[in-house]
Parts: structure tokens; C-alpha cells; sequence
């Protein structure tokens, strides 16, 4: 994460300016950009949102996510998830499977 050395009241209804040099280097469009707000620790995160990319087992949007068959799309955590699940919901026929072999 890059800190950019700029501080920010928030108003009374709870609202912060994002400087205008911040907008143009993000490429965030006014009334059109949506940002999903995520809190990590003590820390408050604004990431632009794209609809469709988040992981169906995690919830997560990342640059990573990817989609696959049947239009399932998965975080790398997410991926690492589901595998460990699966391999513990077969692991019995994976071994009969091996022992037929």
C-alpha cells in the first residue's frame, strides 16, 4: 500500500473528499465508479467495485479472481478452499479409485 501523505476530515455526515490527483490516477469516474468499502484492522479500504468478480466461496475481489466453467468465479483463496474441501469429501473413492489401478 502507497501512502500519499494526504489527510482528510471527515464532515458531519461522515464524508471525505478523495483529492482530485488521487481520482485521476485511479481513473474514477464521478457518479459512475462504484467503491467497496472493507475495513482490515484498524484500516479503512476503498477498492473500485466490479460487479461479477467477486470469489463465490469468499467473497473476495481480486485481480487474481478467475472464472471458470459454469461461470464460478474464484479467489485463489477461495480455489484453495474448495480443493481441500473436495479432496476431503472423495478421499475415500480417490483411494479405491488408486487401489483398482
Amino acid at each position: 500500500m502507497k501512502a500519499t501523505g494526504i489527510i482528510r476530515k471527515i464532515d458531519k455526515l461522515g464524508r471525505i473528499v478523495i483529492p482530485k490527483d488521487v481520482i485521476k490516477m485511479l481513473n474514477i469516474k464521478a457518479n459512475s465508479t462504484l467503491l467497496e468499502v472493507k475495513i482490515e484492522d484498524e484500516k479503512i479500504i476503498l477498492e473500485k467495485y466490479v460487479p461479477g468478480r467477486a470469489c463465490a466461496i469468499t467473497g473476495e475481489i481480486t485481480p487474481e479472481n478467475k472464472v471458470y466453467e459454469g461461470d464460478i468465479c474464484l479467489s485463489p483463496k477461495g480455489s484453495f478452499i474448495l480443493f481441500q474441501q473436495l479432496v476431503e469429501d472423495n478421499w475415500d473413492r480417490v483411494k479405491k479409485e488408486r487401489l483398482r489401478s
